[in-house]
C-alpha cells in the first residue's frame, strides 16, 4: 500500500479499500480503525511528495528559487530580509497587492 500511495493519483479511500479488499478477514481485524489508517495512509503521500526536510536551525532555513513563484511562474515571495535573527518574509502575488493596497484597514499579527 505505501509504493501504492506514492505512485499513484488514487483517491486516499480508494488505494485503502483495495488493499483492505485484498487480505483476510483475522488480518482486517488487526487493522486500526478506517480513519487512522487513512489519515497514516495520508502522511505517507505527503511525506513522498514533499522531500524537503525541515531546518535545524534558523540559518539553515534557505528557500529554494523554485518556491518562491507560483504555479503560472508569478513572483511569490516578494521580499525576503535574509537570515538574520528577525527575519521578514513576505509572501505575496501582485494581485494580493493591489487588494491590500485599495483596503480600508490593514491587521498585522508580530
Amino acid at each position: 500500500m505505501s509504493e501504492a500511495v506514492k505512485q499513484s493519483s488514487l483517491t486516499i479511500h480508494t488505494i485503502v479499500a483495495d488493499a483492505v479488499s485484498k487480505i483476510s478477514d483475522n488480518a482486517i481485524s488487526s487493522l486500526p480503525n478506517l480513519q487512522n489508517l487513512k489519515r497514516n495512509v495520508r502522511k505517507i503521500r505527503q511525506r513522498s511528495q514533499n522531500p524537503l526536510s525541515l531546518p535545524t536551525t534558523r540559518d539553515s532555513f534557505v528557500i529554494d528559487p523554485q518556491y518562491t513563484i507560483t504555479a503560472r511562474n508569478r513572483t511569490f515571495l516578494y521580499f525576503d530580509s535574509g537570515s538574520i535573527d528577525q527575519r521578514i518574509l513576505i509572501f505575496s502575488t501582485k494581485k494580493q497587492l493591489k487588494i491590500l493596497e485599495n483596503a480600508n484597514y490593514i491587521y498585522i499579527y508580530i
